[in-house]
């Protein structure tokens, strides 16, 4: 594991195709529902009953990302476009990141579609900036970002909606290069992690070579 301490922010819990993205993830990093948070404001009749069976996650509260530090990835998924997420303008993104008790963060990574393809990323920083986030990267995905498929490369991985992603994980067990695939933002601190491809320097240099998924 790259980072100590892993979080889940899921914008958008009654989707059905979200929440399955947020349980691959749960399951993944072994995060659990302490750190696997819920945005209020859904639909509450369909789901009064089996909530807490669905989403083994906790509502967001003022101090629900008040032990995220700059060794944690904090993931926000949701549905996304080129300009941003649908359901959340970045703004109030921000408000909200600071009103449940971010102060700083290693890393911000959106599962999200297209996010990293404009320049969402950069506002978002400049938004956490000013609210005083400390933050050191932000990642998204350039293009529109899928669950994986049963028996598919990686039973963890999310693929690309490509051609050259979707042909390299279902015949070779490989996913295209970073460049082809996310955009990666430095934040307003340094965060450094030695040994990995992304995090290893001050500067974004992202490794041009496709990757075997293990």
């Amino acid at each position: 594991m790259k980072w100590n301490k892993y979080f889940i922010l899921n914008i958008e819990p009654d989707n059905a195709i979200v929440s399955g993205c947020v349980r691959i993830l749960k399951s993944r990093y072994g995060i659990p529902s302490t750190r696997n948070f819920y945005v209020r404001g859904f639909n509450a009749d369909l789901y009064s009953d089996v909530r807490p069976t669905i989403f083994d996650a906790s509502p967001l509260s003022p101090t629900a990302f008040a032990t995220v530090d700059r060794a944690s990835k904090l993931m926000i998924v949701g549905h996304g476009t080129a300009w941003g997420l649908c359901e959340m303008d970045l703004g109030p993104l921000a408000d909200l990141l600071e009103k449940t008790g971010l102060r700083e963060v290693g890393l911000i990574s959106f599962k999200a579609c297209l996010i990293g393809k404009l320049s969402s990323l950069d506002i978002l920083s400049l938004y956490l900036k000013i609210r005083k986030i400390n933050h050191g990267w932000l990642i998204g995905y350039l293009e529109n970002a899928l669950l994986p498929l049963p028996k598919s490369g990686n039973p963890w991985h999310i693929r690309i909606d490509t051609d050259e992603d979707m042909y390299l994980h279902s015949e070779f067990g490989y996913k295209s290069a970073d460049c082809d695939r996310i955009r990666l933002v430095k934040g307003n601190i340094d965060v450094i992690l030695p040994g990995t491809r992304r995090f290893s320097s001050t500067s974004p240099r992202l490794c041009t070579r496709r990757l075997r998924l293990t």
